[in-house]
């Protein structure tokens, strides 16, 4: 895949902790962090609710196809689509540096 930092850059991940059911993170280059992709991993559960509240982690899969449908209708609204590893539930993105999730903009008015 194609990626926007050198794979022998030092690498920083950094933890996106606005969702509610899935682990995101950024990872990319130290020295700048708009060089990076956005990675996100569904797991068997509810993140914020805990291991007790079960959700298919299948999910990202059917999410990472429906991005790739969107992406080839109008690929310039989507994020570049980078791999899916459906065997851990994992997809990488392109990471929209400088971008506020919705959510966070109407909850800071």
């Amino acid at each position: 895949p194609s990626l926007p930092f050198a794979l022998d850059a030092e690498l920083v991940v950094r933890d996106i902790t606005d969702g509610n059911l899935n682990f995101a993170f950024s990872v990319g280059e130290a020295a700048d962090e708009a060089r990076a992709v956005f990675v996100k991993q569904a797991p068997g559960y509810i993140k914020v609710l805990g291991e007790a509240f079960k959700l298919a982690a299948e999910r990202m899969v059917l999410e990472s196809e429906v991005m790739q449908a969107y992406a080839a209708l109008t690929p310039d609204y989507v994020p570049r689509f980078i791999l899916r590893d459906p065997e851990s539930f994992v997809m990488v993105t392109e990471y929209l540096h400088g971008y506020v999730l919705m959510r966070s903009a109407l909850m800071s008015r």
